[in-house]
């Protein structure tokens, strides 16, 4: 499950695609993100991340597409 904070709005994601293009996130892209071992398909085109991508994504090992 992945929880998105767009200021004051939550949305949730259970499934093992999470598509979050175009939603003009930005700062770190986050650690617990490497905790999803399920995750398959990752899309975060079009965001303003900065910074590295975190050890902890080196965890996801069924990740296809990011």
């Amino acid at each position: 499950m992945l929880v998105v904070n767009y200021g004051h709005v939550f949305k949730t994601y259970p499934s093992p695609c999470r598509e979050l293009r175009n939603n003009n996130l930005s700062g770190s892209l986050p650690d617990y993100l490497g905790n999803m071992v399920q995750l398959k398909n990752l899309n975060l085109a079009s965001n303003k991340f900065s910074g590295s991508i975190p050890d902890t994504w080196g965890q996801l090992s069924n990740l296809k597409l990011l």
